[in-house]
């Protein structure tokens, strides 16, 4: 059924916008970029990138996004389009794919011809489902926002240990400016401090029309066990929570066991399921 592929432009992002927002959870990343970067490639921005179409007819029926931060994200309605879409992957250099489980599953044996070695890593969408967030003692610490300390060599020091010890990737600090300098106004990159120290941190990833997602979330390994994750998610929730009446919502690895538990405490639950495919 699939008819037509073609580069996206700026009259399609309207098209586009609702395309996505059938399943605004699965597509929170794509969805973010695209409303706030739109679909004209610049690239000086990692957010930004290329958006290819496919069509039956005029309706819109999958989309293949490929961003300057050597990311892959995808989702469509109609499996035609499934393998045309793995093909234009496979044809450009990515490091990561990302869509919903439903969509990334049924692609993952016609994408074993990326280069790199392919780890699958299932992740879980969670919304959090209280009215009010739960209290308790919490650590007394000091927040400030990286997006507003670029040039500072101790904030490059401190996420770029965090995203290798809490995540698994080196990151440069050319790569690190980047990050800070795409953040929008409603975006903060919060660092949480105790004792004069940066211990944790965590920021807004993407925001859309119906939420505001958390990632990031790290602590040191010498700070943890000291409620430094809990607290500085909470501070983040706090802050969600004045932006227009947005849910607050992350995404984890199924196989994460401390962070779920942490999350279930906090009064996340799973809304949705998503696949990771990394070429390491």
């Amino acid at each position: 059924r699939c008819g037509l592929r073609r580069l996206l432009h700026r009259k399609d992002i309207g098209k586009l916008t609702a395309f996505l927002m059938r399943e605004e959870a699965a597509n929170t990343f794509m969805l973010g970029n695209l409303l706030y970067y739109g679909v004209e490639d610049d690239p000086r921005i990692l957010r930004c990138g290329d958006y290819w179409g496919y069509f039956n007819g005029d309706e819109l029926i999958g989309v293949v996004a490929f961003f300057n931060n050597s990311q892959c994200m995808a989702y469509y309605t109609d499996n035609s389009v499934m393998r045309p879409i793995c093909d234009e992957i496979m044809a450009n250099p990515v490091r990561l794919v990302l869509g919903s489980e439903q969509c990334v599953r049924p692609m993952a044996p016609l994408l074993r011809g990326v280069p790199g070695r392919m780890v699958i890593r299932r992740q879980l969408f969670m919304e959090y489902s209280r009215d009010a967030a739960p209290a308790g003692p919490l650590p007394a610490l000091e927040y400030e926002d990286a997006k507003h300390m670029v040039g500072n060599r101790a904030v490059q020091d401190f996420i770029m240990r965090c995203m290798k010890e809490g995540f698994g990737y080196s990151i440069s600090r050319g790569t690190v400016k980047r990050i800070l300098r795409e953040k929008t106004e409603f975006e903060p990159y919060l660092l949480a401090k105790a004792g004069g120290k940066y211990v944790a941190q965590a920021h807004i990833q993407t925001r859309t029309p119906g939420f505001s997602q958390i990632g990031g979330v790290c602590t040191l390994p010498e700070e943890r066990h000291r409620g430094y994750a809990r607290a500085v998610v909470l501070e983040m929730m706090s802050r969600i929570a004045r932006d227009g009446g947005r849910k607050a919502c992350l995404v984890v690895n199924e196989d994460n066991a401390g962070a779920r538990r942490l999350y279930d405490s906090l009064g996340y639950r799973e809304a949705g399921r998503l696949m990771l495919i990394d070429y390491l």
